[in-house]
């Protein structure tokens, strides 16, 4: 008998039986025992990138359109409405697209164990969790906190070992009190709400006395161009209401949340319509018409022609049932790009249920479609150079917090094996720069708190940086910049021309066929490096006179032939934009 584990605790592992752990992350800090106890670690599936890009494929095709039209006619049944599916695929894209990526991987999992072994020989211990405890408030609780805690994929295995029928023994487990799901979310105080109820009233008021055509809302620009594409559509900016969820306090439908349906097979499909009444968000459903109520509160202009948003479609969930409801009257649903990896990363689930649910996608300067028009990067600002101080010193390495549980499948470290390669390309670089060098030289982290940690994970004697800045920011006082994921930061750089090098890992950072060969332009100019140490030379071969280097007339050329593409500069008075939005 196998005895399978689906989770990181070691009570859930057998002394006298083969553990199969369902991945390496249910052995971090575990290690200790391994020589105790006879283990095989489960290689994720998704390790195979043709596999990985055949799923994805079918994910965003023929299982989300049976999702979408599920969920729709689930919903409308439950609040005796009948809204169209486009209405509802608004509201749910973002989870879904989490929740869809996140169960087909532990579905793919569980199964590919059973292929494996006979299923008469797996069991398995578990902690019977309450299911309630992993329904979230709102869209951000479960892509942003839940997705990531270990209770919530034992759960959803346990979950799986029943639809697959395996064995199991339920494990007296006193700890089973999971971490509040709403960690991430600010506290919606007095103060606040009266600030937004203030605010909220102004907007009604200008909206009484003005049309408003266009509504631009949570958008990727500064304030100036914000205000000159209002003038130019002749509308009144509305004062923006900073997004802070409040919850109603009301109590979960036992009848909806129970709810059982007839399942057809085992397959991917009719588990994750099985699983949708337990962890889809409460803001879809108990809290749905407090919501939507709530949003005439807040002055959002009652008959616009366009709206235009960079981030809104992704947690705002009042401003989700808004622009639901415009869309009914046939106003045109805008979406601005937000991210560096759009239009370059292999994998990207947000650009693909950005594109499906808005008119227009408004990139930086690609395009693979008809939906998506090019213009240029929005969230610039004239005035800022860069310009470097008098004497900058060493170089600022921008990195970031990955994963260790299974999570979103991008073009990025998701699992704990890709964050371990993540962080050993990272020590690598530092490990080979000259002593001088790394002396004066700081590693900025965006720590959210999930292990493993890059401050654990390295030994060197490198400065970590505490700063509310921006890396473009922080750029000023050193040399060279440094970053480590095909990221925003990394197109900020080329578009302002700071001094700077990409080190590109495309084992987990997947660069798209059409973006290639932009890419293999800059790797000609040692702007990126597939090799930490190549990189690192490279620094210390130039690092005396970095701008002889940059300043290069082919690397310049390359530069600005990446950035005419996939970061462009606007054209005059920004008529490209005005032009879409008028």
């Amino acid at each position: 008998m196998k005895n399978l584990v689906i989770s990181n605790d070691i009570d859930l592992w057998s002394i006298n039986e083969e553990n199969i752990l369902v991945g390496d992350w249910c052995e971090q800090g575990l290690e200790k025992f391994k020589n105790s106890y006879k283990i095989s670690i489960i290689e994720n599936h998704w390790k195979d990138l043709h596999k990985a890009e055949n799923d994805l494929n079918k994910i965003e095709s023929s299982i989300w359109t049976e999702l979408v039209a599920f969920i729709s006619k689930e919903l409308n049944n439950y609040h005796k409405t009948n809204y169209t599916k486009d209405y509802w695929e608004i509201l749910i894209s973002s989870w879904l697209a989490s929740y869809l990526i996140c169960l087909f991987d532990r579905y793919e999992t569980i199964k590919s164990i059973i292929d494996k072994y006979n299923l008469n020989d797996l069991q398995s211990k578990i902690f019977n969790y309450n299911d309630e405890d992993f329904i979230p408030e709102q869209t951000r609780d479960f892509t942003s906190n839940l997705t990531f805690q270990n209770s919530w994929s034992h759960w959803i295995n346990f979950n799986l070992i029943k639809f697959f029928q395996i064995k199991f023994k339920e494990t007296d487990y006193k700890k089973n009190i999971i971490n509040p799901i709403s960690l991430t979310e600010k506290k919606f105080n007095r103060k606040k709400k009266s600030l937004l109820n203030i605010f909220g009233f102004v907007n009604r008021i200008l909206n009484y006395f003005f049309t408003c055509k266009l509504y631009i809302h949570e958008a990727y620009m500064p304030k100036s161009l914000k205000l000159k594409l209002l003038y130019s559509a002749r509308s009144f900016p509305i004062i923006p209401i900073k997004y802070f969820y409040e919850k109603t306090g009301l109590k979960f439908d036992d009848k909806f949340r129970k709810k059982r349906i007839q399942i057809q097979n085992n397959s991917f499909v009719e588990f994750a319509k099985l699983m949708v009444f337990k962890n889809i968000p409460k803001s879809f459903v108990e809290d749905f018409l407090n919501n939507k109520k709530k949003i005439k509160k807040f002055g959002w202009p009652r008959n616009p022609s366009k709206v235009l948003t960079s981030t809104g479609q992704h947690y705002n969930e009042y401003f989700k049932i808004y622009i639901a409801e415009k869309k009914m009257s046939k106003c045109k649903f805008l979406i601005s790009q937000h991210g560096g990896m759009y239009g370059t990363a292999k994998f990207i689930t947000g650009e693909f249920f950005e594109k499906k649910i808005c008119d227009n996608y408004l990139s930086w300067g690609w395009s693979d479609s008809s939906k998506v028009i090019p213009v240029h990067y929005l969230n610039f600002n004239l005035n800022k150079k860069y310009k470097k101080n008098l004497n900058p010193k060493g170089i600022i390495i921008s990195a970031t917090n990955t994963f260790n549980i299974p999570n979103r499948l991008a073009s990025a470290p998701r699992d704990l094996n890709s964050t371990r390669k993540y962080y050993s390309n990272i020590s690598k670089f530092i490990d080979n720069l000259d002593a001088k060098i790394q002396k004066q030289s700081n590693l900025k982290y965006l720590d959210f708190g999930r292990a493993p940690s890059i401050r654990e994970f390295l030994n060197q004697n490198i400065n970590f940086l505490k700063s509310k800045k921006t890396i473009i920011e922080e750029s000023i006082n050193y040399k060279l910049v440094i970053e480590t994921l095909n990221s925003t930061g990394f197109l900020e750089n080329l578009y302002f021309n700071v001094p700077s090098i990409l080190i590109l890992d495309e084992s987990y950072c997947q660069i798209r066929n059409n973006a290639l060969k932009y890419f293999d332009q800059l790797k000609i100019q040692k702007i990126i490096f597939n090799n930490p140490i190549q990189a690192a030379r490279h620094v210390n071969d130039n690092y005396q006179d970095i701008n002889f280097w940059w300043k290069n007339k082919d690397l310049q050329n390359a530069r600005l032939n990446f950035c005419k593409e996939f970061v462009n500069f606007p054209d005059k008075n920004y008529l490209s934009i005005k032009n879409i939005l008028n």
